[in-house]
């Protein structure tokens, strides 16, 4: 997809979020900060592009002389409702009368600063007079009443209260600066507010902002105090010159490429950190489209999910001995994913992988080869924030490589952001999506600072990862073993997963705390098991008297794990082996068992059946 693509897909994604909320929300400046992002990666590569998209037709271009230029970018015509986004430039950005607005809005300033002052009303007893007017047509317009008793005082608001018409008082010198620093701003209409221009390099203040277009039956309000000035009429808005869109798009394109360069197009990624994070296919429960066309077989599909808290299951198909993507299932039978404008190749950056991730609906991308299709495997948040210490040195690394001005900044703020969002997500069961809008927003701001980096896009991971030690050393090295029960076991279901996924085993747990295994024909026996505080030695023993795989009874998690030929083989589990592996003496054991460690020792191993049965072989 190009970014202009990518670009369009998230107005629209952002026009359905508005529409089905509602109320215009703190929420929604994730998605501010995400185009901002886009927009960013858009003026860097293709700028002639960006730029023809800004002036399209159905677009809007004008001029408020001496105040404020705008690019009109997006606005619904056909429906009174949805998202509206616009970009201003601000030559003066002094707004001295003190005002609300109609529509509530978010905004990220790319460039400059200036100061928000929120005032309020409060009841006083010395006589105090606000006068009050509307705005109408450019005019202003005595309200109904026209005065009203009180004194004008300063108050503060926060992304947090957003829906919070009150704020809370401070004195005359509080000051809040509006920067690029700060990310997204949410202004409530009904906050009262003056700008002031805080003086920077820059010649100009430029924003982004969205607000719903939904138009509101209130007007406008000015107040003016007894010490307050006389409002200033201002021009109206005429339609920008040609000159004037090549001088705005300059400074517009300038503000969102920073300190970057066009040397580099973006083109012929070499990234391998997509494939490093996710999670493989072989990993993947899957189907075949014809398995689900049968409603018995979804519904038991969806029986299996639910039992083993799956969020989703991939759909896929053969074509040509490769297998290619073809949509996700989540828990409740409903499709989604199945456009490739939804998909990302595996050697896309992973700044961009975050950025993805993040906006996606489920919190997921499915990683497909973009040319021949192939369906590689999944990227989720819980596959990136995992991932944070393993490539947070890279990422600095690569960044003072860069010679960028405050990029180790950026990248600090990054991993922290990623930081806390895992303990977030962590917390909700990976449920967060549409809350805690400043968490994603601690990720996305320095991202969008970051995202145009060459060095971080050309990031390559060496290092391997290694599973956090767990409090019993059986718990480190096995893994999750798929669970059936009455609902979803029948030998259509299970060979369906067997052919697809190669796993031929699945475990029952009866009522009376016993456990039956269940292989792919629907065939049973009972389930012998290890305990959880077993050791090397223990599981050596198991194996040689006929358990392998071995089945451990994790009952602190109340989970029964396995382990195969690649939990026997991993990191943790080699380095509680050795003692044991030791012991082996004939020189077909060692021959056997020396090709088995130097497979192990490769990048992502693969084993198969007959590595499988040799270590049997070792063993017996």
């Amino acid at each position: 997809m190009g970014i202009i693509d990518r670009i369009e897909e998230e107005i629209v994604r952002l026009n359905e979020q508005i529409l089905d909320g509602s109320s215009f929300e703190n929420r929604d400046s994730v998605n501010l900060n995400a185009m901002v992002c886009l927009l960013r990666y858009a003026a860097w590569k293709d700028p002639q592009r960006l730029k023809e998209w800004f002036t399209r037709e159905g677009t809007e271009t004008s001029v408020n002389p001496n105040v404020v230029k705008r690019f009109s970018l997006y606005e619904n015509e056909r429906n009174p409702d949805g998202a509206q986004l616009r970009i201003h430039i601000f030559d003066d950005a002094e707004e001295t009368a003190k005002h609300d607005h109609q529509r509530d809005f978010i905004t990220m300033c790319i460039q400059g600063a200036y100061e928000y002052r929120y005032y309020r009303v409060d009841s006083c007893d010395d006589g105090g007079v606000v006068q009050y007017f509307n705005r109408i047509d450019g005019e202003f317009v005595k309200a109904n009443p026209p005065t009203k008793p009180g004194k004008i005082v300063r108050v503060k608001h926060t992304n947090e209260t957003w829906d919070d018409d009150n704020g809370e008082r401070v004195g005359e010198e509080h000051e809040m600066v509006f920067d690029p620093s700060v990310g997204p701003l949410y202004v409530n209409s009904n906050w009262i507010h003056t700008v002031s221009p805080k003086y920077t390099e820059a010649d100009s203040v430029i924003t982004v902002l969205i607000r719903r277009q939904k138009k509101k039956d209130k007007k406008t309000i000015f107040i003016r105090g007894p010490n307050d000035k006389e409002f200033e009429e201002e021009e109206a808005p005429i339609e920008a010159t040609s000159a004037q869109i090549d001088d705005m798009f300059e400074k517009v394109r300038r503000a969102l490429v920073g300190e970057s360069t066009l040397e580099y197009s973006g083109k012929d990624f070499d990234s391998n950190v997509i494939t490093e994070f996710m999670n493989p296919r072989h990993k993947l429960v899957r189907v075949s489209p014809e398995f689900i066309e049968n409603g018995s077989n979804l519904d038991e599909l969806i029986n299996f999910m639910e039992l083993n808290d799956f969020s989703f299951c991939p759909v896929v198909e053969k074509v040509d001995g490769i297998e290619r993507f073809v949509k996700f299932l989540d828990h409740k039978g409903n499709s989604f994913f199945s456009k490739e404008n939804d998909w990302m190749d595996s050697k896309t950056p992973i700044l961009f992988g975050i950025l993805y991730t993040v906006l996606s609906k489920r919190l997921v991308i499915p990683i497909v080869d973009n040319e021949t299709k192939e369906f590689h495997g999944i990227l989720s948040l819980f596959d990136i924030v995992k991932n944070v210490k393993r490539f947070a040195r890279m990422i600095v690394d690569a960044s003072i490589d860069s010679n960028e001005n405050k990029a180790i900044q950026h990248c600090a703020e990054l991993i922290s952001g990623l930081n806390e969002l895992q303990g977030v997500a962590i917390e909700n069961r990976y449920h967060i999506r549409g809350e805690n809008p400043d968490v994603f927003n601690k990720i996305l701001t320095p991202l969008g600072k970051l995202i145009l980096n060459k060095d971080i896009a050309h990031l390559v991971i060496q290092e391997e990862v290694i599973p956090i030690e767990l409090e019993f050393w059986i718990d480190t090295i096995s893994n999750d073993f798929f669970q059936v029960n009455d609902k979803c076991k029948s030998i259509e279901l299970l060979s369906e997963i067997n052919e697809k996924c190669d796993f031929s085993t699945f475990v029952q747990r009866n009522q009376d705390g016993s456990f039956t295994k269940v292989k792919f024909d629907s065939s049973e026996e009972t389930m012998k098991t290890i305990p959880e505080n077993s050791g090397p030695r223990e599981l050596i023993d198991s194996i040689k008297n006929g358990m392998w795989p071995v089945y451990a009874n994790i009952e602190s998690k109340n989970q029964i794990k396995i382990i195969s030929t690649d939990e026997l083989f991993s990191y943790h589990s080699l380095s509680g082996l050795v003692p044991e592996l030791e012991k082996i003496d004939e020189d077909e054991k060692i021959r056997l068992l020396n090709r088995l460690l130097l497979k192990s020792s490769l990048k992502n191993p693969m084993f198969d059946s007959v590595d499988f049965d040799d270590v049997i072989r070792i063993l017996k």
